[in-house]
């Protein structure tokens, strides 16, 4: 199987920091393996693909070219023409730009196989979208409000008073784990926070959104892979704050599979068409609700209950090729 992992997260730039901790990347360094520069995930994909015996290549936006016209689509990796791959395993996430997303729509279209699809990622990546496509599928959310570029406090105050109390949570996007995620105790505050925003980008995509109390400080993420949950596990905050992300130094509990939660989960990544996805879900009183999807979901939190993301994922592709459920030419 020929694989190609495309990704952003390049980790060249902390090597030096790393090298004493973290074997992989001292390996990398020593036997000048740029592919397993990357963040954990993407270095875990790629030495589970080469024990595998697969063919991977792990590559960033700009290795890859592409020519379109009527008779074919030539692609190219750093400037050398290539074979398509059988599999594309996007790992981009929130950081999927057009151009990379045109690059997707094209190996999609000649028959590559997607662990999710283009259209899916940027449909993840963009929060307020994102809720408004599970609310109307009657799933449940936090309430929310997006602030549009024009947005005046004063000439909305009211708004937010009749249908939301402090404190508030403001989300920018694109963010991942837990960046742009900011907690307004009150109106004055909220009203600094959006101004500052808007100042340092007047572009900046903003959402206010219902702070659930009860789950201050904690979250369930659970991972779905072809509509199935294989991983629940709650991430609890040490620091006290409201923010329950592992790369804010929270830590992962393990907890039974739950019924209501692993329905909530996969009606989730079935309403966003992600076959791979992350789902974090809120405590709310006595119910649940969708806090967001992660198109490119980390590992942490199987790892450490002793699962092994690639090998899930990669033994869950060969079924499928082997039932000729993936639809191409050149495999």
């Amino acid at each position: 199987m020929n694989i190609w992992i495309i990704t952003t997260k390049i980790n060249s730039n902390r090597i030096l920091n790393v090298l004493e901790t973290d074997p992989i990347v001292r390996t990398a360094v020593e036997t000048c393996n740029r592919n397993l520069y990357y963040e954990r995930p993407v270095r875990h994909l790629y030495l589970e693909a080469k024990k595998k015996g697969f063919n991977v290549q792990v590559l960033e936006p700009a290795d890859i070219s592409f020519v379109m016209s009527n008779e074919s689509c030539q692609f190219f990796i750093r400037g050398t023409e290539v074979p398509l791959p059988d599999v594309v395993i996007p790992r981009a996430g929130s950081g999927t730009d057009y151009t990379l997303a045109s690059t997707y729509r094209c190996l999609e279209a000649l028959g590559v196989y997607m662990v999710n699809c283009a259209d899916s990622i940027l449909l993840a990546a963009d929060k307020f979208h994102s809720l408004q496509k599970l609310g109307e599928a009657g799933l449940p959310i936090p309430k929310s409000m997006l602030i549009t570029s024009g947005f005046k406090y004063a000439t909305n105050e009211e708004i937010i008073a009749n249908h939301f109390s402090f404190p508030l949570i403001v989300k920018i996007w694109p963010g991942t784990n837990g960046a742009g995620v900011m907690l307004a105790h009150d109106k004055y505050t909220l009203a600094d926070i959006i101004l500052m925003l808007r100042k340092t980008n007047p572009d900046t995509k903003i959402m206010i959104q219902e702070y659930v109390a009860t789950s201050k400080g904690r979250d369930i993420r659970t991972v779905v892979l072809n509509g199935e949950v294989i991983s629940m596990v709650e991430r609890n905050a040490m620091d006290g704050g409201f923010k329950s992300n592992i790369a804010r130094n929270g830590k992962f509990t393990e907890i039974p599979m739950n019924d209501q939660v692993r329905e909530i989960a996969i009606k989730a990544a079935q309403c966003l068409d992600l076959e791979f996805t992350g789902v974090d879900i809120l405590y709310a009183d006595n119910t649940y609700k969708i806090c967001e999807l992660n198109s490119s979901p980390g590992f942490a939190s199987m790892e450490q209950f002793g699962l092994n993301p690639p090998a899930i994922l990669y033994d869950y592709l060969l079924k499928k090729m082997k039932k000729n459920e993936v639809d191409s030419y050149h495999i």
